[in-house]
């Protein structure tokens, strides 16, 4: 080898705090995930409900001005 003197173990050290970093950042990303896909999950339960109490009102004025 020709070239700048290496040390190897602090590469390897270093590549591994990089590595940690990394799926440190990912548990956090995927808790991230996991909070916006429950909110989203709620919010299209809540409107779901609000459609059925729609419908269900639509057809209580539709009856009413039937009459």
């Amino acid at each position: 080898y020709n070239g700048a003197v290496l040390d190897v173990k602090e590469r390897i050290q270093n590549v591994l705090a990089r590595m940690d970093a990394i799926e440190a950042n990912e548990v956090t990303d995927d808790a991230t995930d996991s909070a916006l896909l429950t909110l989203v999950a709620n919010l299209s339960s809540r409107l779901d409900e609000r459609d059925v109490q729609i419908a269900a009102l639509t057809a209580r004025i539709t009856t009413l001005e039937g009459a």
